[in-house]
């Protein structure tokens, strides 16, 4: 299975690289204006804005065992 892919990648390949190709397309047009700038290292933010309803994977109720008033909650930090 592996020989006949690799042949037809190649086939395909050699017919991708025609220079005949890119001539013929290029005969006729203008050049066009390009701009070029210097590349910047910034920081990219990942954020995404959507429309839509979450929904949880699973539920939990939270209830106390014994009737009373919570005084304190302590919390842990469980980050390392």
């Amino acid at each position: 299975m592996k020989g006949p892919a690799l042949a037809v990648l190649l086939a395909l390949s050699a017919a991708a690289c025609s220079r005949d190709r890119g001539v013929q397309a290029a005969e006729g047009q203008k050049p066009r204006a390009v701009r070029v700038e210097a590349a910047q290292v910034r920081d990219v933010r990942r954020q995404v804005d959507v429309v839509g309803t979450l929904a949880a994977r699973e539920e939990v109720v939270v209830s106390a065992e014994v009737p009373g008033r919570v005084a304190r909650r302590r919390t842990f930090d469980t980050r390392s």
